[in-house]
């Protein structure tokens, strides 16, 4: 019979592993399509940051790689997404380029103890409303163009499933209320990015059906 214990332990585990990949079957769609419609860019910069804050925040800390090596990944992702964006809307520009190594600069800057030692623990403790304004400004471009082909739902369940294990730990395991509401909220918002996306694929495979009725009549 498998414990308490020893469930909590494997969804830390599956959490870390899919965060290790969380957002490279993004990736792999967008250099598929070639297409940025219904992606957001600024959604994937405010997620940037949040991913920054909590790695600079770990790192000042001293904690061991392993222990926050999923959010590492999701920086170094969400760049090569970002870059990829920018390149697809024709938006990589040296301005562009500029003020996301400003950003990058920030972070070290906050990382080293300037402008202020303890900004990164003011940070961390709103990286949850951080992260979750990504997913509405997400859902907004989303409702804007009403095309959902060029995002990955496999990606949304993923971090789905991770926000949905990250619930149950904190509800079973650390019983920290905080936390329990950041990670409900966030998978909340993450199911909500699955279903609008199925909906508008679902309507476009009908339009789409429609119209070809219509030639062959």
């Amino acid at each position: 019979m498998v414990s308490l214990e020893n469930f909590l332990e494997f969804l830390n585990y599956t959490t870390v592993m899919c965060g290790l990949i969380g957002k490279i079957p993004q990736i792999q769609m967008l250099r598929k399509t070639k297409n940025t419609a219904g992606l957001s860019t600024t959604s994937n910069i405010i997620e940037l940051i949040a991913f920054l804050i909590v790695t600079s925040y770990c790192a000042k800390q001293g904690y061991k790689l392993m222990s926050y090596l999923e959010m590492v990944a999701a920086v170094v992702q969400t760049l090569i997404f970002l870059a990829l964006l920018m390149y697809y809307n024709k938006s990589l520009n040296a301005f562009n380029v500029g003020y996301i190594l400003v950003i990058l600069n920030a972070f070290y800057s906050f990382y080293l103890g300037y402008p202020h030692d303890k900004i990164l623990d003011y940070l961390v403790a709103v990286v949850s409303v951080i992260l979750a304004s990504s997913k509405l400004v997400q859902l907004k471009e989303l409702f804007r163009t009403k095309n959902s082909e060029n995002i990955s739902i496999f990606r949304w369940l993923l971090i789905s499933y991770m926000s949905c294990a990250r619930m149950t730990t904190n509800l079973l395991g650390t019983m920290d209320t905080a936390l329990f509401i950041s990670s409900t909220m966030a998978f909340v918002l993450n199911v909500t990015v699955v279903i609008v996306s199925l909906q508008y694929r679902k309507a476009a495979k009908e339009t789409t059906g429609k119209s070809a009725r219509r030639k062959a009549d």
